[in-house]
């Protein structure tokens, strides 16, 4: 077997198209761009998580963790807005929106653990 066709962490790096679903399990017309458990960007939002649980001093917000770690694997968007003008990509939106919609998190958390999602030709 070639070697080249065991390596993930690219394609990972790279994101995927993660359809969103509404809290009801509903098809949107939004998407977001997400990375895999196999780039260096996963890898380091879960060092940055252990550390943090770590030298946790009891004050942190389970919840909004999870809303911020999870934040930094969006990449990006399509098909969200903010009344009549679009709702930019940025880090500091990205947890905004995981924040307020928790459920998302639960979406990603699904989605980024399906390694086909980042591999599939």
């Amino acid at each position: 077997m070639d070697i080249n066709g065991l390596f993930t962490s690219d394609k990972h790096e790279e994101g995927a198209r993660m359809p969103v679903e509404d809290e009801f399990g509903n098809q949107t017309d939004a998407v977001l761009y997400i990375v895999g458990i196999d780039s260096p960007t996963w890898r380091q939002i879960t060092h940055d998580i252990t550390k943090k649980m770590v030298f946790d001093d009891g004050e942190t917000d389970d919840i909004d963790l999870r809303a911020y770690n999870l934040s930094k694997a969006v990449k990006g968007w399509e098909g969200l807005s903010d009344s009549d003008s679009d709702f930019e990509y940025s880090e500091n939106n990205a947890f905004l929106l995981l924040k307020k919609a928790p459920y998302i998190c639960t979406q990603i958390d699904s989605f980024i653990s399906d390694r086909a999602n980042f591999t599939k030709s």
